[in-house]
């Protein structure tokens, strides 16, 4: 919250305390009041927010370097944005589209002119889906690997990367 030209901490914040981290780093472009109100209310509502918080500076600063002067967003601007950049993984393409979008449907509420990205910009990341092997699976594929047809098959000799000296292998089963 700005009292006499300076941020201070707000009543509203996180348990920590303070605005998110908002506090440190104001936003400055015409969308400034905006911001902090969005951050001051995911906030009250429980949201630790710090991250999104360093996500709208970003936004902020390129509006700052985009020229913003007036509180719409365009399409053309939203498109500047959500540009994926060369050295950007997928997932931080996907965080930094949903964002902006995020914040454009907080202006909307809000009655500003602002074109809201549209889902299905980005491509999400595969999941992973974690399989926890079973005992017998463990030792249906050590056995496998440990067997001598294992290292005839894919044809590991003494000096591969992957050799096993006979002596050296697991012999329990």
């Amino acid at each position: 919250i700005m009292i006499d030209d300076e941020y201070e901490d707000s009543i509203v914040g996180t348990p920590q305390g303070g605005l998110c981290g908002a506090r440190h780093n104001p936003p400055c472009s015409v969308f400034q009041d905006e911001f902090l109100s969005l951050i001051s209310l995911k906030c009250a509502l429980g949201f630790k927010y710090e991250t999104d918080a360093g996500a709208f500076k970003r936004i902020d600063t390129f509006f700052c370097d985009y020229g913003l002067s007036e509180k719409k967003i365009s399409k053309e601007l939203c498109d500047s944005w959500c540009r994926k950049r060369s050295y950007e993984s997928e997932s931080n393409h996907c965080n930094r589209v949903s964002t902006l979008r995020v914040f454009c449907r907080y202006l909307q509420s809000l009655g500003y002119p602002v074109y809201v990205p549209t889902k299905g910009l980005t491509k999400h990341p595969p999941k992973y889906d974690a399989h926890i092997f079973t005992d017998d699976e463990l030792a249906r594929f050590f056995m496998a690997v440990d067997a001598n047809e294992f290292f005839e098959t894919y044809d590991i000799k003494e000096g591969d990367l992957m050799y096993l000296a006979p002596e050296d292998r697991i012999s329990i089963w």
